[in-house]
């Protein structure tokens, strides 16, 4: 899923259809471009440098199956998808031109510590200052 290796960005042609079809199977949010500001908003990331560039749409799952649904409908529509977590890539990673940018931040943010094995898992969702 990942968007950016290297120095070299990744785009799609942002011209998929069936967007509402989209919109309607998940309960989360799609937003486009002519959703004016909101989509400003949307599009919107930690470091501003990177604000300039233009998304397909950004798409904000409340769900498991809300991203499984939106990740098929990018395979489907052979779009590149630009996952967004904790929302704070300094690099920009997390959008990209005429990608589905997937924002995960409405999933719930955790990190956990296995004192048996020392591992740390720490979700997608989750912020810089958890």
């Amino acid at each position: 899923m990942g968007t950016v290796f290297g120095s070299t960005r990744a785009s799609a042609d942002p011209r998929a259809s069936g967007w509402a079809d989209l919109a309607a199977a998940i309960r989360g949010q799609v937003i486009l471009p002519d959703s004016g500001g909101q989509f400003a908003s949307a599009k919107a990331v930690f470091n501003t440098n990177f604000n300039g560039l233009a998304p397909a749409a950004v798409v904000a799952p409340s769900s498991v199956a809300d991203v499984q649904r939106a990740m098929a409908f990018a395979a489907n529509n052979n779009l590149k998808v630009a996952p967004r977590g904790g929302g704070h890539s300094y690099v920009g990673a997390s959008t990209a031109n005429g990608t589905m940018v997937l924002d995960l931040r409405q999933l719930p943010g955790d990190i956990n510590y296995d004192a048996g094995t020392g591992y740390v898992t720490v979700t997608p969702a989750t912020g810089l200052y958890a």
